[in-house]
């Protein structure tokens, strides 16, 4: 009965739209008025014979014949029936046919869905690709204005139709991909891939604007919908190829901006550095792992080299991403004094490459800090000098090293020269302090306390030696920072003999402390005496 129903609301449908032909060139309004019926007709009829998908499919044909005739007769009356039909299509392919959920709710399959979704795709490019400029048309004065809106809209219709079309096509794909695999979860892994391929392929082909908006897209959709229902490994490899898109497309967009500063590419940069880092997290453990950052690191640090000349902001945002994972590796791949030896030589090369360019100088502060912070917490405990131990020297390879990349940071800072400078001499007199502690346990054979506190009996005589020498050179080359530096150190060695040695050691190392801290301050003011009487004898003589 409804078969019946439908084929005779058909056979009008066809009538109204045959009595129109022949008024087309001399009644227009009147024959508008009769395919308008016809079309109707037709619909209702569709809609009674067919269901489903065959009804989707129907009325995308009817848009795309419309479409076509509108523009081959440059008739906009046929573009607006075709939109109506499209219209149509997609209210019931959406609502009926293929609703979103059938991509994000598991189920044995989208094929008929997919077929929906491509017709209307299909529809919708001739849509856009079937527009005319112009209509040599005489129209009645009401509907003049409207048909003069709908000319001059082609443009804008041409634009949406492409976006929409494209974006019904890519959900199309997506949803013939999605249950071809076994398990839902590699076939959304599938999904990923698709669209990821598809946002390099766009980006390669020069649409900058919509591979954006396409990996904007495919980030949302492992980030919303993969991390909470798709299965491990394959939600961590649809990061990953998201991520690796995510990278190509910021690389390529900001190749081709025309200003230095392109906000999307750094954002891009920066979600797929996320993705990418998140994926070989999870993937990868052990060794492995620290493997895979550092790779990621390398190749993050590849691209800032190479675009380094035509893009330097990029390159910078790059390279530091770079930096921030190989931080992690070399925790993961590397332990103790190799760690402070990787963190230094990274510091002093980067210092190094500063002269090229001088943004490298903040990453290699960076790694100083981190270098300087691990020896201090980890290698050479400021406790190795306070506390006793057989080994207070065990960690001098990691301040050796510190040693190092301080000097070579002096160098090369320009503004923190001096900073850096004196620096490196208290890490030199760290050190030696460290190493008289050592060689007093190595070179004694009483018990550790005992050796320690002779050791500590050298160190205060070290200090004041060293306050001595800088006193003396300030003294004679009239350098107020030495002068200060000496004094200092010998403020130093006194709080040192009445803050430790007079609680902890014992009364004969206290007195040896003593004895050799005065003797050496005794000999510092002769000299500063001595000196500052030499320089004031000439002023005596030139005032008599």
């Amino acid at each position: 009965q409804e078969t019946s129903r439908g084929l005779v609301l058909l056979a009008l449908g066809a009538v109204y739209g045959g009595a129109s032909l022949p008024l087309m060139r001399r009644q227009r309004d009147a024959a508008s008025l009769l395919w308008a019926i016809g079309l109707t007709l037709a619909a209702l009829a569709a809609a009674t014979i067919l269901s489903g998908t065959t009804l989707t499919i129907v009325w995308s044909a009817e848009a795309i014949v419309l479409a076509w005739l509108a523009r081959r007769i440059a008739e906009p009356r046929f573009q607006v029936a075709a939109l109506g039909w499209l219209t149509l299509a997609f209210v019931h392919g959406l609502e009926v046919d293929a609703p979103l959920r059938k991509l994000f709710a598991e189920n044995g399959d989208t094929s008929l869905a997919a077929l929906s979704a491509a017709a209307l795709a299909m529809g919708t490019a001739a849509v856009g690709l079937f527009t005319f400029d112009r209509d040599t048309n005489e129209e009645p004065p009401w509907l003049t204005d409207a048909l003069e809106a709908l000319r001059r809209s082609q443009a804008q219709l041409r634009s949406l139709a492409s976006w929409l079309g494209g974006g019904t096509a890519l959900y199309a794909g997506s949803l013939l991909v999605v249950t071809l695999p076994a398990s839902w979860s590699s076939g959304h892994l599938l999904v990923a891939a698709l669209w990821s391929a598809l946002a390099v392929a766009i980006v390669l082909g020069r649409l900058g604007v919509a591979s954006l908006v396409l990996t904007a897209a495919s980030t949302a959709l492992v980030v919303g919908y993969d991390l909470r229902s798709v299965d491990d490994p394959q939600r961590w490899w649809a990061f990953a190829a998201v991520a690796a898109a995510t990278s190509v497309v910021a690389v390529v967009n900001d190749l081709r901006a025309p200003e230095q500063l392109e906000q999307p590419s750094f954002v891009a940069l920066a979600l797929g550095a996320c993705l990418s880092t998140a994926a070989v997290w999870e993937l990868l453990d052990g060794r492995a792992l620290g493997l895979g950052l550092l790779v990621l690191a390398a190749g993050y640090g590849a691209v800032g080299v190479a675009v380094l000349s035509r893009r330097r902001d990029f390159a910078s945002a790059s390279g530091l991403v770079a930096i921030v994972l190989a931080v992690p590796a070399s925790v993961i791949l590397l332990d103790g004094t190799w760690l402070v030896l990787a963190w230094a030589a990274a510091c002093a090369a980067l210092a190094v490459l500063a002269r090229f360019e001088e943004r490298l100088g903040y990453t290699a502060l960076a790694y100083f800090a981190l270098a300087l912070a691990h020896m201090l917490v980890v290698e050479a405990q400021p406790s190795d000098l306070f506390v006793a131990h057989r080994h207070p020297g065990h960690g001098l390879a990691g301040v050796g090293l510190v040693l190092g990349a301080a000097l070579v940071l002096a160098r090369r800072s320009g503004l923190l020269r001096s900073v850096f400078g004196w620096l490196a001499g208290a890490v030199t007199l760290y050190g030696v302090t460290l190493l008289v502690l050592e060689l007093g346990e190595d070179l004694s054979r009483a018990g550790v306390v005992t050796s320690f506190q002779r050791g500590h009996t050298a160190v205060s005589a070290v200090w004041g030696a060293v306050g001595l020498t800088l006193l003396v050179a300030g003294l004679k080359h009239s350098a107020r920072h030495l002068r200060f530096a000496g004094l200092g150190l010998f403020a130093l060695s006194l709080a040192k003999l009445f803050l430790y040695d007079l609680a902890f050691l014992s009364s004969v190392a206290r007195a040896l402390s003593f004895l050799a801290v005065g003797a050496l301050i005794l000999v510092g003011a002769f000299f500063y005496q001595r000196v500052t009487a030499d320089l004031r004898r000439p002023d005596l003589h030139s005032h008599a």
